[in-house]
């Protein structure tokens, strides 16, 4: 039998190998949330758990809402510097900051 040394065999590897040894459920979801690394559903968690969840994205959505605004603000700050670049680059800026 030949091995699938794929990104996707190994992946399929790893899930067989905690399915048959660790007994854990290999479970599919449509809904699965890559960003926070959860299911949005959350049907088998508790309702602490629940309020946990809930809890740490209000907390974390202020943070990647900075994150966000930072971004923007070094590109606008990119859309500035360049021109700057550019013009001292060519000769047309004075870099001579003596009086």
């Amino acid at each position: 039998m030949k091995t699938d040394t794929s990104e996707k065999g190994l992946e399929a590897h790893i899930t067989q190998h905690f399915c048959l040894v660790n007994a854990f459920e290999e479970r599919h979801f449509s809904n699965y949330n890559r960003v926070d690394c959860v299911d949005d559903d959350f049907t088998n968690l508790s309702n602490d758990q629940k309020r946990m969840v809930k809890h740490i994205k209000t907390s974390t959505a202020t943070k990647y809402t900075a994150i966000a605004k930072a971004e923007r603000e070094k590109e606008h700050i990119w859309e500035y510097k360049e021109p700057l670049i550019t013009e001292a680059k060519f000769g047309k800026r004075n870099l001579n900051f003596e009086n």
